[in-house]
């Protein structure tokens, strides 16, 4: 049980929520969501040239959309590494979402002399400029924080994919990005996502003001987008059905999800997620991130523990 003083500080964290309705009733998830967009226009990465474009685009929209990222060359030594990773059944770890499959193996479990192309990817000039542009803050090595990700569809009953409903993931700015090993077309649950979403309009600070002290406690904490909030919003979205070797990052705070796909099919990507609190000295934090011991009990230390 988190005391009052507890939940209180729980507004600089990266805690998707706040469990207190009378803390919500007075603003205290807009708060968070304002303070820290401030936080994150008041820090400054340079943009190195030669993704301005990409940036400005996942900026305005929240999304972007890269095909044939990798060489030819680098990116079928790539798949052969991943193809490799899906014999080392001891390492993965399945989950059911409804009826989809998700199999998730850290790249981090292995060493670099054995994934070097993999490596390579997640230490791709572009890769690396894009994020860092668009978390605004200093990163690690990407790879430490990548895993690959099949995703199988199953027969739909009873029980939905959570995934499939329009959420937003956090409060504030973070990023996720997919390299597509295989193409991906309506049948394989593709990414979907709503350009623009990402933004903190007025509109949406309404919405998520009402969802703050509203929402049942024991559900899904990243927010689920109701259907009144995309009609009044707008909310268009756009299915991301692309070939193979196609990166996409996303602002994980717009409203995404997957679609539903075909009993059978299978889709497979690297995946990155870029996660931080928006309110820490980041410079510390790439420090302190060097150290994992220290790092992961500094990160339990500031996580509420969920029951």
């Amino acid at each position: 049980m988190t005391s009052g003083l507890g939940r209180i500080g729980r507004l600089f964290s990266q805690d998707k929520v706040i469990e207190s309705r009378a803390l919500n009733m007075l603003g205290a998830q807009v708060f968070r969501t304002v303070a820290a967009r401030v936080v994150y226009n008041l820090r400054r990465v340079a943009v190195a040239d030669l993704v301005n474009r990409e940036v400005a685009e996942l900026r305005r929209d929240g999304i972007v959309v890269l095909r044939d990222f990798l060489p030819v060359d680098q990116f079928e030594r790539v798949r052969a590494e991943c193809a490799w990773l899906d014999g080392q059944r001891a390492q993965i770890t399945t989950s059911r979402r409804g009826p989809t499959i998700v199999e998730e193996i850290a790249i981090a479990r292995f060493p670099e002399q054995l994934l070097p192309s993999t490596y390579e990817f997640y230490d791709d000039p572009r890769l690396r400029a894009i994020v860092a542009a668009s978390e605004q803050r200093p990163l690690g090595r990407l790879a430490l924080s990548g895993e690959r990700e099949q995703l199988t569809q199953g027969a739909t009953g009873d029980a939905t994919d959570p995934e499939t409903e329009l959420h937003s993931d956090i409060f504030f700015n973070t990023h996720k990005a997919w390299l597509y090993l295989d193409d991906v077309q309506t049948a394989d649950g593709p990414l979907v996502y709503v350009k623009g979403s990402h933004r903190a309009t007025p509109a949406r600070l309404s919405f998520v003001y009402r969802d703050s002290w509203t929402r049942d406690p024991a559900s899904n904490p990243s927010r689920r987008i109701s259907p009144e909030e995309q009609r009044w919003l707008d909310a268009r979205e756009t299915v991301v059905t692309c070939p193979a070797n196609t990166l996409v990052v996303i602002n994980a705070c717009g409203y995404h999800r997957r679609l539903q796909g075909q009993p059978g099919r299978t889709r497979r990507a690297l995946h990155l997620s870029a996660r931080a609190n928006p309110f820490a000295p980041h410079g510390l934090h790439s420090r302190i991130a060097r150290y994992p011991a220290v790092y992961d009990l500094l990160r339990r230390a500031t996580t509420i523990r969920r029951a």
